[in-house]
């Protein structure tokens, strides 16, 4: 792979707008759901399930 193709790591939003977006989904998904609905969150295995797992705590 030379210098023109090869990718280089470009961090797209920090740990603190990571953290404040997903409590945002948290807040926005609790207003859309009963208390007494079952529901699963589900993450493609890569990177989804890391996230669905952060995801979830915020429901406990």
């Amino acid at each position: 792979m030379d210098n023109k193709t090869a990718m280089t790591a470009k961090r797209l939003y920090s740990e603190t707008e990571i953290r404040s977006a997903l409590n945002e989904m948290a807040r926005s998904l609790a207003a859309r759901v009963s208390a007494q609905s079952q529901w699963v969150l589900v993450g493609i295995h890569r990177r989804g399930v890391p996230l669905a797992r952060r995801f979830g705590c915020r429901f406990g």
